[in-house]
């Protein structure tokens, strides 16, 4: 599923596997107004209204990217995890920075 507005760059990745090894549905969910930086690789996961994935990022399956998340270029978020709600993360594996409210 895709929301209204959603930017997915060039090069991008998008996978729904054709069935769970985790117990979550095997689909991709794109909430509106979410961004998808260019050479990113989403699996099988839910990216939430208005999250940023930076180009060049992995989003394993099983993930949540909660709404106004955002994930820093080159970030990968491993399987199972979920990423809270306006706070950015970055790295490999992915790890807390900031809240996005500070910046």
């Amino acid at each position: 599923n895709v929301g209204r507005t959603v930017k997915i760059g060039d090069n991008c990745v998008i996978v729904a596997g054709s069935k769970s090894v985790n117990g979550l549905p095997p689909t991709v969910e794109l909430g509106r107004g979410c961004s998808i930086g260019s050479g990113s690789v989403l699996e099988s996961c839910l990216v939430g209204n208005n999250a940023k994935i930076g180009d060049n990022s992995v989003v394993s399956e099983g993930c949540i990217i909660e709404p106004g998340a955002v994930l820093q270029p080159g970030t990968v978020v491993p399987p199972l995890h979920r990423i809270p709600a306006k706070q950015i993360w970055g790295g490999n594996p992915a790890k807390f920075v900031a809240d996005v409210s500070d910046h």
